[in-house]
């Protein structure tokens, strides 16, 4: 194949290149050249030609001598051509890679290597070879002598050439390379000699009766009677048919070598049971043999265990399941004591190799409960990774789920121990690529709590960035919402112990790409819960401000309105602890875009619960400036009313408690701009109840006085004579309490007007701004702000107001320029005692006091004698000096006081008990309004927090149902149980709401029935 040929030539590229920077000789080089050439040429498989490489490549860099790379090319190239399996050129190369590395000289390795070529080349088979190989390298690392090197090679090449079976040759490796380590010379070719004719010709009797004896016999002996004592029974037992014989051996060996203080006897024993039980055909010698090793193995040293498992891997290969389930539990006890890493990456290899082909799943369960025991305790990271690269590919292939979900409880307890976080990342990768083509949601949600465990106690963060793009590509492929359920409450416990933002800005940006395509609003309920108890305890507000644009970009494209509402749960829990404003305005912004589009009103009732309780503490006006002008806008393009009655409510009890008049002035603004495009009286009628109580704590005169401008603009337009009412009745209890009468002042006149737009006294009255005889005014009863108002030319309040010179929102000019001796006035207008009333020549009512701006501070004029309309003041001291009480050129007003709230002459008192009995009945409509608003409120919350319950009691029962014996019957009864109580419930709230409602509407009829 051209290709393979072309892949393998550039592999070839990079080693030889290496070796020939460091070759001095250039002969060397030429024949490597035309070595390697030829080798490559031929063969056919790629796998050779790359260890091929990387063997000469180690052998020739610290060679010395230039005439062994000489040998070294010609024998390897000659042996590798005619060589047919791959496996052999494979082992030849490990071995001759390490036998020449340390091999001092030269003469040795020649030796070597005229020896196994001549072997190898006409050994069919590759068992003989392998062994060869391992026998021979491990000899020749530890012999000193040149002499006995040279002797084993020619007595087993020789041998190995005439032999035909191969039992013998494996008998030959196994037993000289344990004596020829510890033995003279002279001993290591008499036993060559003495046991291969020996045992050739001997029948079966014999060597049961050897067996008996030599139990006895090597108990007490030395190691060497061992040594013998093994090769003789191994050549016993190779020719005996019955398999009663092999049990002996077990059982014999097993008590001779429990005692057996040094190890290289238990290594004859792996390889003499070996190729014992390799031809063995009953399971039952297997499972003995497993038992025997487990004891002797349990105490020996690492050395045994790697042979262990190199040969009970060719064992149980071909083995049934019901052995290799033995060897797992065999394998666990040995490996749970030793302490090297080695033996345990071992484990992993042979384990892979042979779990790999079983096709029952049991095998593969048992390998998890082994290897995660073996792992626990395992300090190094190096075989947790290996851990996961085979256990990946073994379960890549399994069909069953069983499996999958015995991988996430074995990694998760080894993980969890696991101080290094290159571990857990690879464990990411690992099950990602498991589950992401697993179709059951079961083992996904493993994966989810496998996972929350193993990273709670991660610390590094680094880890969790990747749980989360793990996560993500697995769940946004998964069709149920289950799984997503999970998510959230996994994600949740995981970052809510993590100290870094950048974490939990990850988990916004993920969950949300993972939600904006959930069909399920369930899944978006459960975001909230969860993002809410994470962001709770962030100190950051960068995170925040990302839940924001985040939750904000989710729920826009919602549908359904329960996700909102949960939305203004959610967000109100964690913005009020939040200590600074930044988030609170964005949180402004962010609700107002949100609702902006909204068409229930149900959203937008919870959005001034939820800001109110969130206002009620923030320390800024800021904020509660920003409150305005968002739910202004917000509630602007609102068509029902109900929504405005609740923003008076909040808005009232927010503004309650706030210390600065800037935010009630702002609250006047925006309330006026709502209100005016109302068509409803209902809502004027609250917003009466609501500025009253807001205002009457209120200490400054400045709010007061915008109360009336603002009243005065909404209810100018106002059709209906019973809001004008309750504004008298809120008005006045406001201003009862004021200690300025400036204020009374203006209240008695806004609302009593009946100047028409006819009016006798036009806007070009006869008293000028110029005057200089206030008290001859012809128009008193229309000035609204001024404490003398004689002066007045066209009151801010009167009923023609558009050519009015004093606008009503100029408040602060003290000082007003048009005034003619503002700077000599005896009593200025905020004087609180004037002490010669009478007297004042230059009265603060200027000549143009339509300018003056700060009249309404004057709180204790004690001088009302010059007002030219005294009956509608609600405390004239002296109203005898009244210049024209009766003749008025309006008196119109002075016949109706039934408006009057303080005059006990009036003339029309029959109306005035319907007025009472209305007001009464109106203070019962106020009460009864709020409490429908609040069993409102009352019936959402509980549905809301219902829908919570039901969620929950939902999974906890299916968390039930999985995890104990609760049958379909039972689980329907309760569920059954849990729906009738929450039916019962919604009944009996609907049921109080109704009554409340009609209760409302009767009052209401009765009190217009009176007042019409």
């Amino acid at each position: 194949m051209p290709d393979g040929r072309f892949g393998v030539l550039g592999l070839l590229l990079l080693p030889s290149t290496s070796i020939f920077r460091s070759a001095a000789g250039s002969t060397l080089k030429v024949l490597l050249l035309v070595s390697t050439n030829s080798i490559f040429i031929s063969a056919a498989g790629s796998t050779l030609k790359v260890l091929l490489l990387v063997s000469t490549t180690s052998i020739f860099r610290s060679a010395a001598g230039s005439t062994l790379k000489v040998l070294l090319l010609v024998s390897t190239t000659s042996i590798f051509r005619s060589a047919a399996g791959s496996t052999l050129k494979v082992l030849l190369l490990v071995s001759t890679t390490s036998i020449f590395r340390s091999a001092a000289g030269s003469t040795l390795k020649v030796l070597l290597l005229v020896s196994t070529t001549s072997i190898f080349r006409s050994a069919a088979g590759s068992t003989l070879k392998v062994l060869l190989l391992v026998s021979t390298t491990s000899i020749f690392r530890s012999a000193a002598g040149s002499t006995l090197k040279v002797l084993l090679l020619v007595s087993t090449t020789s041998i190995f050439r005439s032999e035909a079976g191969s039992t013998l040759k494996v008998l030959l490796l196994v037993s000289t390379t344990s004596i020829f380590r510890s033995a003279g010379s002279t001993l290591k070719v008499l036993l060559l000699v003495s046991t291969n004719s020996i045992f050739r010709s001997a029948g079966s009797t014999l060597k049961v009766l050897l067996l008996v004896s030599t139990t006895s016999i090597f108990r007490s002996a030395g190691s060497t009677l061992k040594v013998l004592l093994l090769v003789s029974t191994t050549s016993i037992f190779r020719s005996a048919a019955g398999s009663t014989l092999k049990v002996l051996l077990l059982v014999s060996t097993n008590s001779i070598f429990r005692s057996a203080a040094g190890s290289t006897l238990k290594v004859l024993l792996l390889v003499s049971t070996t190729s014992i039980f390799r031809s063995a055909a009953g399971s039952t010698l297997k499972v003995l043999l497993l038992v025997s090793t487990n004891s002797i193995f349990r105490s020996a040293g690492s050395t045994l265990k790697v042979l262990l498992l190199v040969s009970t891997n060719s064992i149980f290969r071909s083995a049934g399941s019901t052995l290799k389930v033995l060897l797992l539990v065999s394998t666990n006890s040995i490996f749970i004591s030793a302490a090297g890493s080695t033996l345990k990456v071992l484990l992993l290899v042979s384990t892979t190799s042979i779990f790999r082909s079983a096709a029952g799943s049991t095998l593969k369960v048992l390998l998890l409960v082994s290897t995660t025991s073996i792992f626990r305790s395992a300090a190094g990271s190096t075989l947790k990774v290996l851990l996961l690269v085979s256990t990946n590919s073994i379960f890549i292939s399994a069909a069953g789920s069983t499996l999958k979900v015995l991988l996430l409880v074995s990694t998760t307890s080894i993980f969890r121990s696991a101080a290094g976080s290159t571990l857990k990342v690879l464990l990411l990768v690992s099950t990602t690529s498991i589950f992401r083509s697993a179709a059951g949601s079961t083992l996904k949600v493993l994966l989810l709590v496998s996972t929350t465990s193993i990273f709670r106690s991660a610390a590094g963060s680094t880890l969790k960035v990747l749980l989360l793009v793990s996560t993500t590509s697995i769940f946004r492929s998964a069709a149920g919402s289950t799984l997503k359920v999970l998510l959230l409450v996994s994600t949740t416990s995981i970052f809510r112990s993590a100290a870094g933002s950048t974490l939990k800005v990850l988990l916004l940006v993920s969950t949300t790409s993972i939600f904006r395509s959930a069909a399920g609003s369930t899944l978006k309920v459960l975001l909230l819960v969860s993002t809410t108890s994470i962001f709770r305890s962030a100190a950051g507000s960068t995170l925040k401000v990302l839940l924001l644009v985040s939750t904000n970009s989710i729920f826009r494209s919602a549908a359904g309105s329960t996700l909102k509402v949960l939305l203004l749960v959610s967000t109100t829990s964690i913005f009020r602890s939040a200590a600074g404003s930044t988030l609170k305005v964005l949180l402004l912004v962010s609700t107002a875009s949100i609702f902006r589009s909204a068409a229930g009103s149900t959203l937008k009732v919870l959005l001034l619960v939820s800001t109110a309780s969130i206002f009620r503490s923030a320390a800024g006006s800021t904020l509660k400036v920003l409150l305005l002008v968002s739910t202004a806008s917000i509630f602007r393009s609102a068509a029902g009313s109900t929504l405005k009655v609740l923003l008076l409510v909040s808005t009232a009890s927010i503004f309650r408690s706030a210390a600065g008049s800037t935010l009630k002035v702002l609250l006047l603004v925006s309330t006026t701009s709502i209100f005016r495009s109302a068509a409803g009286s209902t809502l004027k009628v609250l917003l009466l109840v609501s500025t009253t109580s807001i205002f009457r704590s209120a200490a400054g005169s400045t709010l007061k006085v915008l109360l009336l401008v603002s009243t005065t603009s909404i209810f100018r337009s106002a059709a209906g004579s019973t809001l004008k009412v309750l504004l008298l009745v809120s008005t006045t209890s406001i201003f009862r309490s004021a200690a300025g009468s400036a204020l009374k002042v203006l209240l008695t006149n806004p609302t009593n007007s009946t100047n028409p737009p006819n009016s006798t006294n036009p806007p070009n009255s006869t008293n000028p701004p110029n005057s200089t005889n206030p008290t001859n005014s012809t128009n008193p009863p229309n000035s609204t702000k001024n404490t003398n108002p004689t002066n007045s030319t066209n009151p801010t309040n009167s009923t023609n107001p558009p050519n009015s010179t004093n606008p009503p929102n100029s408040t602060k000019n003290t000082n007003p320029t048009n005034s003619t001796n503002p700077t000599n006035s005896t009593n200025p207008p905020d004087s609180t005692k004037n002490t010669n009333p009478n007297n004042n020549t230059d009265p603060t009512n200027s000549t143009n006091p339509t300018n003056s701006t700060n009249p309404t501070n004057s709180t204790k004029n004690t001088n009302p004698t010059n007002s030219t309309n005294p009956t509608n003041s609600t405390k004239n001291t002296n109203p005898t000096n009244s210049t024209n009480p009766t003749n008025s050129t309006n008196p119109t007003n002075s016949t109706n006081p039934t408006n009057s709230t303080n005059n006990t002459n009036s003339t029309n008192p029959t109306n005035s008990t319907n007025v009472l009995t209305a007001l009464i009945l109106l203070t019962v409509l106020t009460i009864l309004t709020v409490l429908t608003v609040l069993t409102l409120l009352t019936v959402l919350t509980i549905l809301t927090v219902l829908t919570l319950l039901t969620l929950t009691a939902l999974t906890l029962l299916t968390a039930l149902t999985l995890l104990t014996a609760l049958t379909p019957l039972t689980l329907l009864k309760i569920l059954t149980l849990l729906t009738a109580l929450t039916l019962l419930t919604v009944l009996t709230l609907l049921i109080l709401l109704t009554a409340l409602t009609l209760l409302t509407a009767l009052t209401l009829l009765t009190a217009l029935t009176l007042l019409s």
